[in-house]
């Protein structure tokens, strides 16, 4: 059984299936469920995909802005997805 923050698709039942266990998890491993599901989104190489994965790591930026654990692998991350766009200047 796969874990509820390792989906390799996001349908809108994706969406609020993750989010409902999110908000059910403890506050100090949510931005990690976040982070553990925008990469496997990245892993897929889905344009769209990546859209979304986008918007979560940048959700743990401003809901979880005290969480240093995981800012500098999130920042990267975000990079690697504007190097993938050919966006270099904000990739940087």
């Amino acid at each position: 059984m796969m874990d509820w923050y390792r989906k390799k698709s996001w349908t809108k039942s994706d969406e609020e299936h993750f989010y409902s266990k999110l908000n059910r998890a403890r506050e100090y491993n949510r931005s990690q469920y976040l982070r553990i599901q925008a990469t496997e989104l990245i892993a897929t190489n889905n344009p769209k995909l990546i859209e979304v994965a986008e918007s979560l790591l940048i959700n743990i930026l401003t809901e979880y802005p005290k969480d240093d654990i995981f800012r500098s692998v999130v920042l990267m991350e975000l990079g690697e997805i504007y190097e993938k766009r050919n966006k270099l200047d904000r990739a940087i």
